[in-house]
């Protein structure tokens, strides 16, 4: 099937497994993946980043501050 440039929508499923593996991210429970869930994510995946490498990431991925 060819990809007219339109999103797909995310099944049920998919939103489920999604909000399952973000609330396993959110440590603290507050709806945000702050600096440390971010860095305890990289850490996890034996990739070790310092404070400043972090920010810089989330600053790229989190264009409008909302976490």
């Amino acid at each position: 099937m060819e990809n007219s440039g339109q999103a797909r929508l995310v099944s049920d499923a998919e939103r489920k497994e999604i909000k399952e593996a973000f609330e396993i991210l959110d440590e603290d429970s507050d709806g945000k993946l702050s600096l440390q869930d971010m860095k305890t994510l990289l850490q996890s995946q034996f990739m070790v980043f310092t404070d400043n490498q972090v920010t810089d990431v989330v600053k790229q991925l989190d264009q409008d501050g909302s976490g």
